[in-house]
């Protein structure tokens, strides 16, 4: 985590997103004491805020498996302790696949690992749904979907939500088009409130629209484009977000040329303006 977080102060990064343990595996080791404070000194001391954990792939609440379930719950709340213990202030949370058993039962599997997390724990982390491509039996393509999932938690008002693009786009928002994005906003606003939104991932689509194709690309050089990114950045509920990058990394230099092509349309945004 301290590599991590020194990588992410050379590059300029002013939020960042890590993995607490492996992220795909489901044994992990214990993390010392050590670690811990140099994750948390580190992260003061580099002004990086918000630091997000995202859980592992690996996590499936929504499985009709009792001892997948049981698995991926203990999982969970391992990671939220993990978040806690270095200063995260979010964990990001795929909501999973249902495996046949439908939409509705998977939703509500979700509701119930939860709703059992809040019930044995009270994390001061927040907990974020994210929307996903939407293939298959995979939950989380749509907005109103991780509405269904929050709203089936008592306690569901402390979920908040991340959203992806590149999900998005793939799930079958127009995220090209000034409608698609007053879309997005409509169904957070109904399903979470626009407050509740706190996170963005910022990736570019190597899929068309609706294609359903859960992989990313730089920015710029996908279908979103930076049409998609511009427009973006044109919608106010979303300006003073942080936003993560998971954009692939095929040379060292990736990293850099994607936080400044990122940089560089929001730049052209506000020129827009003047």
């Amino acid at each position: 985590m301290d590599k991590a977080l020194e990588r992410g102060q050379n590059l300029g990064c002013e939020a960042i997103q890590i993995f607490a343990g492996n992220p795909r595996g489901w044994k992990r080791r214990e993390l010392m004491a050590e670690e811990v404070e140099e994750a948390r000194r580190l992260k003061a001391g580099y002004k990086i805020a918000p630091m997000v954990v995202h859980t592992p792939y690996l996590l499936n609440l929504a499985s009709p498996d009792e001892e997948l379930f049981r698995r991926s719950s203990s999982l969970l709340l391992d990671d939220v302790k993990r978040a806690e213990a270095i200063g995260a202030e979010y964990l990001v949370l795929h909501p999973g696949s249902h495996q046949g058993a439908g939409v509705e039962r998977g939703l509500e599997r979700v509701s119930e690992a939860l709703t059992a997390l809040f019930s044995a724990y009270h994390p001061r982390v927040q907990i974020l749904l994210e929307n996903t491509a939407g293939g298959g039996s995979e939950l989380g393509g749509s907005i109103l979907q991780l509405a269904v999932i929050a709203r089936g938690v008592p306690e569901g008002y402390r979920i908040g939500l991340c959203f992806d693009t590149c999900h998005a786009f793939a799930a079958g928002y127009d995220l090209t088009k000034e409608e698609g994005w007053q879309e997005v906003l409509t169904e957070i606003k109904a399903g979470f409130g626009l407050e509740r939104l706190r996170l963005l991932h910022v990736n570019d689509a190597v899929g068309e629209c609706g294609s359903h194709l859960d992989r990313h690309t730089h920015i710029g050089t996908g279908s979103l484009g930076r049409r998609g990114f511009g427009l973006m950045m044109k919608q106010k509920p979303l300006q003073a977000l942080p936003a993560i990058l998971e954009t692939p990394v095929d040379t060292p230099e990736d990293d850099r040329r994607n936080l400044a092509a990122i940089r560089e349309i929001w730049r052209e945004v506000q020129e827009e303006k003047e």
